[in-house]
């Protein structure tokens, strides 16, 4: 019953989350399950946007891994970096920072497999661009690209989108927008429809930089409906602000104030400190009184 529910899609696993607690225990029974499992309960707690349970569940992943009777040190680290990078989307980097040591000891003493190598940078790159230190991250995603593209699967997918990300922050816009269609395109391909989606967000915000409002309202809304019909509140959380932008551009001020109300909600639930502070800074902007117009002399 445990390899069924670990083999799940990705569509079928965040309905599963009563079960999920009960069944964390049970993650030091094997390498194989304890890989498998978190997987799922990884993706059930991101989409549902349970950040605080997945870090525990990370943690215990770590205690489970260290006891395994096959002790495997690029599981560990595999185990470690998944608990980093969950704090690095929350912006705890004090506490990402106290582990970071543990893995980098584990990459220096330990032969990795590809796909370990591959794990251990990704986590460095999402520490840079938790800390925004672009350069960093977009060096390391461009030194993953090949590697990611040998390993298949959803790691070309998202090292091109995480490295389109970066270079939109720098405003390289024409580039980025690139690397975001050719990411949507293998994303759909592949099925994997939370990249699909968080593709297509990345584009409407750049449709809207761009200023073609008409682009941006039709990604937006197909993203919308894409992120209810899973409860990804994750994907929510990047398209709310969005929407109030837009709203912002057309002059429907109550509508963007209600989607930045949204959007503080749900970056509250996540625990993102960054974003949060952003959208109450917003929020606010849009509800300072208007300075009166100068009067004519």
């Amino acid at each position: 019953r445990l390899f069924r529910f670990a083999e799940r899609p990705h569509h079928k696993a965040v309905k599963s989350e009563p079960h999920i607690i009960s069944l964390i225990p049970r993650l030091a029974l094997s390498k194989a399950l304890n890989r498998n499992l978190t997987k799922q309960i990884g993706i059930t707690f991101n989409v549902r946007g349970l950040w605080n349970k997945r870090l525990a569940v990370n943690l215990k992943r770590i205690e489970a891994t260290r006891s395994l009777p096959e002790y495997d040190a690029e599981e560990e680290a595999r185990s470690l970096g998944y608990y980093i990078e969950a704090l690095c989307k929350q912006g705890d980097l004090r506490e990402a920072e106290q582990y970071l040591p543990q893995l980098k000891q584990l990459a220096q003493s330990t032969r990795f497999s590809d796909q370990g190598i591959f794990r251990f940078q990704n986590v460095l790159a999402m520490y840079a661009v938790s800390r925004r230190d672009l350069d960093t991250a977009i060096h390391i995603f461009q030194s993953l690209l090949s590697l990611s593209a040998e390993l298949g699967g959803q790691g070309y997918v998202l090292t091109r989108r995480w490295l389109a990300t970066c270079l939109y922050h720098k405003g390289e816009l024409s580039e980025s927008r690139q690397l975001f269609r050719d990411s949507l395109y293998d994303a759909e391909e592949k099925g994997d429809q939370r990249s699909v989606n968080g593709n297509r967000i990345r584009l409407a915000a750049i449709a809207l930089d761009c200023g073609n409002l008409e682009e941006a309202a039709s990604l937006l809304e197909g993203c919308c409906l894409q992120a209810q019909r899973y409860k990804d509140r994750r994907r929510m959380s990047e398209i709310q602000p969005l929407l109030a932008r837009l709203h912002t551009l057309r002059g429907d001020i109550p509508a963007a104030r209600a989607s930045l109300s949204e959007a503080i909600d749900l970056f509250e639930r996540l625990g993102m400190r960054r974003e949060l502070a952003e959208a109450r800074t917003e929020l606010a902007r849009l509800d300072a009184p208007a300075e009166p117009a100068p009067e004519a002399e």
